[in-house]
């Protein structure tokens, strides 16, 4: 026996990008989560602790994307709904049309599916909050392999989602348990598990990505994502030369979609050419952070000379107002021409 638990997909979600790069995040989601079920097909089933899509923003051709992905996949497929993706009475329709592989649990109680020896237990949302209280007096069969999906935090008193205390599951004698909603992978027991997100989607998301699989009671992660955040610090004072610079640079990255966010002091050493990067390197995203010096703002307008960033300081400066208002013009000002050259 052997299946795939994957969780937090959250395809179609919105991001804290604009526009382009949300885009070009939820495009990654997808052919990562696709990459995903081609690459299990030969497993004997599949798992899903939650999120799997962000309901506010999936569409009709979501859904029928979605279905015709698992139609593909064939094998059968176990799906909790999370506080994302929970079906009501606004998205329900859609799902009068779903694949007969795909099996979704009651949002009512806990129940469960067989699948051969297997037996998959699992209760879904039907909100946002999850108001039951967890029903830990379940007298599993021993005859069959028994799973638990749950999407929810341990040990949370007054939580709004599904709070699980670990020391009574894991007294259960479930021979795994899946969990979702914490995006952060995480081990609690050698049956216990938070698979995490199959990708990051932000400079707050630092873990490993991608899923579990599980061949006769042995678990494996496999990292499966397609996309790197990252936050780098440089003092280029540290380097001879901009090549040197590029070397160090280079070795940072991941054979991913890279995103960055370049933090640099003393940066009047020489100038970095954010485009260059951009092509050399073939970076998804680029922010480059000049952190703040003295001189900071007049240095700025000598490297983005003859641009609305120059004229901008210039303006500024020519005017007789005190000096933290003078300050504090430019500290919004640059801020708000930084932002919109990235846009």
């Amino acid at each position: 026996m052997k299946f795939a638990h994957i969780s937090d997909i959250h395809l179609s979600d919105k991001n804290d990008f604009g526009s382009t790069y949300s885009k070009l995040i939820r495009k990654i989601k997808w052919n990562s989560f696709e990459k995903i079920l081609d690459s299990n097909k030969d497993k004997d089933f599949l798992l899903i602790s939650g999120d799997l899509f962000e309901r506010d923003y999936f569409s009709l051709k979501d859904y029928q994307r979605l279905f015709d992905l698992f139609k593909t996949f064939k094998k059968d497929i176990y799906y909790i709904c999370g506080n994302h993706d929970y079906i009501d009475s606004k998205n329900e329709i859609f799902f009068l049309d779903k694949p007969s592989n795909l099996h979704i649990f009651s949002n009512q109680r806990i129940e469960f599916f067989e699948h051969k020896n297997v037996r998959i237990y699992g209760i879904s949302y039907k909100d946002r909050i999850f108001e039951k209280r967890f029903n830990y007096n379940i007298n599993l069969n021993n005859d069959y392999f028994n799973i638990f999906l749950g999407h929810g935090e341990f040990n949370q008193i007054n939580s709004s989602f599904m709070s699980i205390d670990i020391d009574k599951i894991n007294n259960m004698g479930f021979d795994y348990v899946g969990l979702g909603h914490i995006h952060k992978r995480e081990v609690f027991t050698d049956k216990i598990f938070y698979v995490g997100s199959i990708e990051p989607s932000s400079f707050k998301d630092k873990s490993d990505y991608g899923y579990n699989i599980v061949e006769d009671g042995k678990v494996k992660f496999i990292d499966s994502s397609l996309m790197s955040f990252k936050e780098i610090d440089y003092d280029l004072s540290e380097f001879k030369s901009y090549q040197e610079f590029e070397k160090s640079f280079e070795k940072n990255l991941n054979k991913k979609y890279n995103f960055i966010n370049l933090n640099l002091s003393n940066y009047e050493e020489f100038s970095i050419n954010e485009k260059k990067l951009i092509d050399d390197f073939n970076l998804s995203y680029l922010k480059v952070n000049f952190l703040k010096n003295q001189n900071y703002y007049s240095d700025m307008a000598k490297i983005y000379d003859h641009t609305l960033l120059s004229d901008f300081y210039e303006s500024i400066e020519s005017l007789e107002i005190g000096d933290e208002i003078k300050k504090r013009c430019l500290e919004i000002g640059f801020d708000a021409i930084l932002r919109s050259k990235n846009e």
